[in-house]
């Protein structure tokens, strides 16, 4: 099975400079995990009290508890929150249906016996903080401060994540690997989908604001060479000494906002300004390189594995869908699940493979994180 770190290293966004990546970034395989919503409730022995929103068992979680929960979800996972209030109810609602999920699959955790220890936690807390910070603990404390959560915060969801993991390790051992054959019949069916993703080569600066960005697009629109000014003004320390060159990659590898504006510029062209989590950025494509089509020898491994992925996650939604059939869960009113034994559509994928359909050359980014 995929262990976090290589779920984390295989979701890493490179539209930042890489001493300042940031947590959320690091925890986004905890974003696909069901168990992320901690027990922050109080226990009670009668029916439900007016503020809260559900009970699993004799745990209560009010409505005050809830949106603190979210609140650090948010600072994690750089959760964008629905400003209606019509969307962040229905928000709430969801996190109130993963939230008893989460405690029904730490309970079966519990049951066979799974143990994260506080030294495993640490372990991995500091390896991520090695990969994705360089090990400055100073930025890893200065985030936390921002974001106005504790290093407890993230220790919580690192132990959650790799629970979950390991409870699902269990769940789905016996399913079987998906065969070459098998693999051979997906690739025909979805041989039109077997290419090799668009890359390109791309040029950024990274300065503070918006304002400060269309200076440097202006500038640079109006003649100024791209990289003279990049070694001026650009935050992204890893960057501006080369002149804003951050190699070439797939849209899947880059910061999702970052993603959109350099796959819709023309080769040659400027673009941006784009916000990101660390500035505003004015970028260049120099080069496309077009997508090509794969040969069944160079996907078999991947489809083998994408389809042992798909196998086992059928076992493990069928085994969570278990845990809510037979669990003691009570919603509030308007707070009942369409369907309350559905397992959630974020669980975690069985091991962490690419869909059959995708380019598994699109994952051979260098450990060296790129922007």
């Amino acid at each position: 099975m995929t262990s976090l770190a290589d779920l984390v290293s295989r979701l890493r966004r490179r539209a930042l400079p890489p001493e300042r990546q940031r947590v959320p970034a690091l925890l986004a395989a905890g974003a696909l995990v069901v168990g992320s919503v901690t027990v922050t409730a109080m226990t009670w022995d009668r029916g439900l009290p007016d503020d809260a929103l559900l009970a699993v068992g004799e745990e209560v979680v009010t409505e005050e508890a809830l949106d603190e929960r979210i609140e650090v979800l948010r600072a994690l996972y750089q959760m964008d929150l629905p400003e209606d209030d019509g969307a962040r109810e229905e928000l709430r609602r969801g996190a109130a249906k993963a939230y008893a999920t989460a405690e029904l699959i730490a309970d079966a955790a519990a049951d066979r016996g799974i143990d994260v220890s506080d030294k495993e936690v640490g372990d991995e807390l500091d390896r991520i903080v090695d990969e994705r910070l360089a090990g400055d603990r100073s930025l890893f404390v200065d985030w936390l401060s921002e974001q106005g959560i504790t290093e407890d915060d993230v220790r919580d969801e690192i132990e959650r994540t790799m629970t979950t993991y390991r409870l699902m390790e269990q769940v789905v051992a016996d399913v079987p690997a998906a065969t070459a054959e098998e693999a051979q019949a997906e690739y025909t069916a979805r041989e039109d989908e077997m290419r090799t993703a668009e890359q390109r080569s791309l040029r950024n600066i990274v300065v503070e604001t918006r304002d400060q960005a269309e200076a440097v697009r202006d500038r640079i629109a109006g003649g100024e060479d791209f990289a003279a000014v990049a070694r001026e003004v650009s935050r992204d320390a890893s960057t501006a000494a080369s002149g804003g060159d951050l190699g070439t990659y797939a849209a899947a590898d880059l910061d999702p906002a970052f993603a959109v504006a350099a796959f819709g510029a023309e080769d040659g062209a400027l673009f941006g300004p784009v916000e990101s989590a660390f500035g505003w950025n004015v970028g260049q494509v120099t080069a496309v390189v077009p997508g090509e089509p794969l040969a069944f020898e160079q996907v078999r491994d991947t489809l083998v594995e994408a389809l042992t992925a798909r196998a086992q996650l059928a076992v493990w939604q069928d085994f969570v869908g278990g845990l809510l059939e037979d669990g003691d869960v009570e919603y509030a009113a308007g707070y009942e699940p369409d369907d309350p034994t559905a397992p959630p559509s974020n669980l975690p994928p069985a091991a962490g493979a690419t869909d059959p359909g995708t380019d598994p050359q699109s994952d051979t980014g260098s450990e060296e994180e790129a922007p």
